[in-house]
């Protein structure tokens, strides 16, 4: 048994990236330095402050100017130090994370 003939379809599926970046393009500490220095690939640093800095700040700059930058889950304006992070006399773990979302 022959089928019905069938036509063909078409369809056209475009795609555009998206038009926000998720990077940041810089990343700096009120004290100390960032380990290994910064680069826009790399999501995971260490910093080694000295012991008279009784908080620190982070100020990270997004590659997009649309896009908003967190802080430890606080918004923080890309390229503006966040608000201070308390430091004990003794290592630190910072729990800070610089996140650029669209």
């Amino acid at each position: 048994m022959l089928s019905p003939a069938r036509s063909p379809v078409l369809s056209q599926l475009s795609l555009e990236p998206l038009p926000i970046s998720n990077d940041l393009s810089d990343l700096t500490l009120s004290a100390g330095a960032l380990s290994p220095a910064f680069a826009p690939e790399i999501t995971s640093y260490g910093a080694t402050v000295v012991s008279a800095s009784d908080s620190i700040t982070v100020t990270p700059t997004a590659a997009d100017a649309n896009a908003t930058v967190t802080v430890n889950g606080i918004a923080v304006t890309s390229g503006q130090p966040s608000g201070a992070i308390a430091l004990s006399s003794v290592t630190t773990r910072l729990p800070w994370r610089c996140k650029a979302t669209p």
